[in-house]
């Protein structure tokens, strides 16, 4: 989620071409429904782009957050990474939402890709403290195939070990991690294709998954990005 850094600033850091601002904007004049987000941005993209992460919501924002997850923190040097926390009063109790960007593993040996998952877990469990939360979810782009060869899957690994979180998509389409990989279930193409995209939920929320979907592909709704996006639907347990 990115906004160039020449455009002109609208408010704190937003800039008038921010990604998060215009989609809100676009929600608010479809539909006439107000979206509230936090942005912030952890390096630059090409030299020219503040490429951040971000979370949106319809609902009452009680508190929000961010750090750097990576053990870079130059806005200058891709490897620096963030990730976002917002907390929200919805009618189903107070939901944490974490949106993030971790980098790739760049080697067997590499263990900061690891160590980036690990520190997105560990901030959540201190979010939990602050309030009686009743779901937490982990969202966006964590670099990481489930089909991968270990160590090459180990982040995605560490982010389910001992069913602390599970993997939305999976709940649904149960094959999704089988070997071979199956290309319908890419969220990514090009040269290194596979499943990097996810909503994690933590196991002791109060929530159930009921659907999920990939999207924004050339055939569902129409593709955007080099990426295709994940939905996924809850309810609240009885």
């Amino acid at each position: 989620c990115a906004q160039n850094k020449s455009a002109s600033i609208v408010s704190g850091i937003i800039r008038n071409d921010n990604v998060a601002l215009i989609i809100s904007n676009m929600l608010q004049s479809k539909y006439g429904v107000d979206y509230n987000y936090v942005w912030d941005w952890a390096h630059y993209g090409w030299n020219d782009w503040e490429e951040g992460v971000a979370v949106m919501s319809k609902h009452q924002r009680i508190n929000t957050d961010n750090r750097y997850i990576s053990s870079i923190t130059s806005k200058y040097d891709i490897k620096s990474r963030k990730v976002i926390y917002g907390s929200f009063q919805t009618n189903s109790g107070i939901i944490n939402i974490f949106s993030a960007h971790t980098h790739w593993r760049t080697s067997t040996t590499d263990t900061e890709h690891n160590s980036q998952i690990n520190k997105i877990k560990q901030m959540a469990t201190e979010k939990e403290q602050l309030n009686s939360v009743s779901g937490t979810f982990l969202c966006g782009d964590f670099n990481v195939n489930p089909t991968s060869d270990y160590p090459w899957s180990e982040g995605y690994n560490t982010m389910i070990y001992n069913g602390e979180y599970t993997d939305t998509f999976l709940k649904i389409y149960t094959d999704a991690n089988n070997k071979p990989a199956k290309s319908k279930y890419n969220t990514i193409g090009g040269t290194y294709p596979g499943r990097i995209d996810y909503i994690f939920k933590k196991s002791n929320s109060m929530f159930e998954t009921v659907e999920s979907q990939i999207i924004f592909t050339p055939t569902i709704v129409g593709q955007i990005s080099d990426h295709f996006g994940v939905i996924t639907k809850v309810q609240k347990t009885p």
